[in-house]
Order: structure tokens, then C-alpha cells, then sequence
């Protein structure tokens, strides 16, 4: 167990208890400083503590694995490792979360807001979008996707689409699958995920909704991958800004753009290796830690290094994303990282 953080768990729940507000929490905890814990991905990324947000709360005061329990589904079980709370502490908590959420949903304005791409919506890091509902100055409502990261405040990653408005997205979503499917009626429900990148969306279609192979697929619509379980397509899109919030606009497959700093960087990577017994080696050294990054270009997948000298990177990559990018060796995961159209399987 780690002291401090439990530490921090308990002063969590009682000053609740005396708040009775997860705002005021909220606010109490961001301006004392307190954030979540530090942790490391099993890609061994750094993850630095953040400030807690509503929902983090919510969830924090109502995990039972603080009182030594697991939650598998519905069922709550015995745990392996020890409490951290009191079990009068945790049941005192319940029932002013039930009260307010209570308050919540009987407020004068509130509204029933369906999100049908929840669970469905991914962002080009393959972090879940979750739905976001807020109101504006003038009192009209947005509704909108948005990142998990983001939700608990980093910054949004180069490239990196992290909101989009629910609506457009929807509406794109649902034309198309209807369109190329034999789902009239309450088509979303055919498609499997969906994977927002800055200049295209990828849809993944349950392949028993489709009559065959699609036929009604118009200009910058593309099939990147099929089998028995799922169909994939590629819908090249722009995400202007208008007032603020960002607009989707189906556009036509883009035309090479070489990038020549990007090609002149990828040749001068090669210029460094050696291949040894069809290894690549370092043959010089980098002078900096400018060609260190560069050098890294000569590992990226071959198709990545392909659409490079052909000018069909995505719009968002240049030179300068690619040295701050963390660039991993694993192909596919290179793809994704880079924005690349994934065509592995599902």
C-alpha cells in the first residue's frame, strides 16, 4: 500500500462528507494542489499527476476496492489486498452521492440526451471519446465528444483531434452506414468503432449489414480493410474551425504534398545507417540530439517511409511533430501514433 495515496484517498471522502458538493470538492482539491497519482503505461509512458475532475470523483467515492473489495460486473467480491477506508466512511458517502445525483436529474432544465456513439469513438491515440454536454453564455446547450485526457486536463496532443461536436459527427456516421449498408433502420447499431483522425475517419462496419462489396462509396471513400466480422473504411474529411467549435467536412482524396524537409531528413537518416548482413547499423554517429531524432526516421515502417517521399503523409505531419512525437518500433503502433490509415486487422 502506498501511505500517501491513501492518505490522500481518505482526505478525499471526508472532506466530502463535510462539502457535500463534488464541484466544491473539485475546486477545493485543484486549488490546494492535490492531483492523482503518478503511473506508468505498459508502454512504459509516464503519466504525470493530474487535477481530479467530476467524473474521476464520482468514481473515486464510489469504489468499493478502497474497503478491500473487487467489482467484477454487478457482483462485488473479496479482495487480496487491504482497506484503506473505513467501511462507516464509505457508507456514510453513498448517500449524499445518491442525493445529489438525485438533485441532478430533477433540475428544471435538465434534458435526456442520447449519445449513440458512446463506447464507439476513438481519437487517433485510441483514447475513448466520451460525451460532453455543456451550456453557453447565452444559454443555448453543445453537445460533444470528447477525449478522456482531455477531460482531465492535458493538453491536447499535436495533430490530435480531441473534440468534436456530437452532432456532425453523428450525422456522418449515420448517413454513411445507412448508405452502405442494408441497416435502414437505426444504422448506427451496425457499426463497431469509429476512429477520428484530423483529415479522415475510419468506420468499422459489422460485414453482415453489407450486401457484398460496397458499391454506393463516393470520392475520398475508401475500403481499407474487410473479413468476416468487420469492414473497414476510410472517409477523407477537413475539421475547420467555425466560432470556436470545430465543423466535419467530407472532402476529396487530398494530392501529394512532399514535404521536402521531410524526404531531405528521411535521405540523411539512411546516410547514417549501414546494413550489415541485412541489419540496418549506425555507420556515423549523430552530431546532436537534432540528428538523433532524425536518425529515427530510418526504423519508421516501410509504407510510412513510402507515402513520405510520395507527399501522402497526413496534413498534420511535419518535421517538427516528427521529432516531438514518441516514435515507437512497433509498425503498427508507429501507424497509429503518426496518423497513418491502419490496414492490420481489427
Amino acid at each position: 500500500m502506498n501511505e500517501a495515496e491513501a492518505q490522500t484517498v481518505r482526505h478525499i471522502f471526508k472532506r466530502y462528507c463535510e462539502l457535500k458538493s463534488v464541484h466544491a470538492l473539485e475546486r477545493e482539491l485543484r486549488d490546494a494542489g492535490i492531483l492523482s497519482k503518478y503511473w506508468t503505461s505498459l508502454r512504459g509512458k509516464v503519466m504525470e499527476g493530474l487535477p481530479f475532475s467530476r467524473s474521476a470523483l464520482f468514481h473515486l467515492l464510489r469504489n468499493p476496492v478502497y474497503l478491500g473489495l473487487i467489482r467484477l460486473k454487478q457482483e462485488v467480491h473479496e479482495g487480496e489486498h487491504r482497506a484503506i477506508l473505513e467501511q462507516e466512511l464509505f457508507d456514510k458517502v453513498q448517500p449524499q452521492l445518491d442525493a445529489q445525483a438525485r438533485r441532478h436529474r430533477a433540475g428544471p432544465n435538465r434534458r435526456v440526451v442520447r449519445y449513440p456513439l458512446t463506447g464507439k469513438l476513438f481519437d487517433a491515440n485510441g483514447e475513448h471519446m466520451t460525451p460532453s454536454f455543456s451550456r453557453g453564455s447565452k444559454g443555448k446547450h453543445y453537445r460533444n465528444y470528447v477525449s478522456a485526457s482531455l477531460q482531465q486536463g492535458p493538453k491536447s496532443a499535436a495533430g490530435i483531434t480531441q473534440r468534436v461536436p456530437a452532432s456532425e459527427i453523428e450525422n456522418l456516421v449515420r448517413e454513411f452506414a445507412s448508405r452502405v449498408s442494408n441497416a435502414k433502420k437505426r444504422p448506427l447499431d451496425k457499426v463497431t468503432s469509429v476512429h477520428l483522425h484530423y483529415d479522415r475517419i475510419q468506420i468499422d462496419l459489422a460485414s453482415d449489414a453489407l450486401n457484398g462489396t460496397p458499391s454506393k462509396l463516393e470520392s475520398g471513400e475508401t475500403i481499407v480493410f474487410e473479413n468476416k466480422q468487420v469492414t473497414r473504411f476510410a472517409i477523407a474529411i477537413s475539421l475547420p474551425k467555425r466560432g470556436g467549435q470545430r465543423t466535419i467536412v467530407p472532402s476529396q482524396i487530398r494530392k501529394p504534398r512532399i514535404d521536402k524537409t521531410l524526404v531531405a531528413s528521411l535521405r540523411k537518416a539512411h546516410q547514417m545507417l549501414k546494413m550489415q548482413k541485412g541489419l540496418p547499423l549506425v555507420k556515423r554517429a549523430p552530431a546532436s540530439l537534432h540528428e538523433s531524432k532524425i536518425l529515427r526516421m530510418a526504423f519508421l515502417a516501410p509504407d510510412i517511409q513510402r507515402d513520405i517521399m510520395k507527399g501522402l503523409q497526413p496534413p498534420s505531419l511535419n518535421l517538427q511533430r516528427l521529432k516531438q512525437v514518441h516514435v515507437p518500433l512497433c509498425w503498427d503502433e508507429q501507424r497509429s501514433a503518426l496518423g497513418w490509415v491502419e490496414t492490420a486487422a481489427p
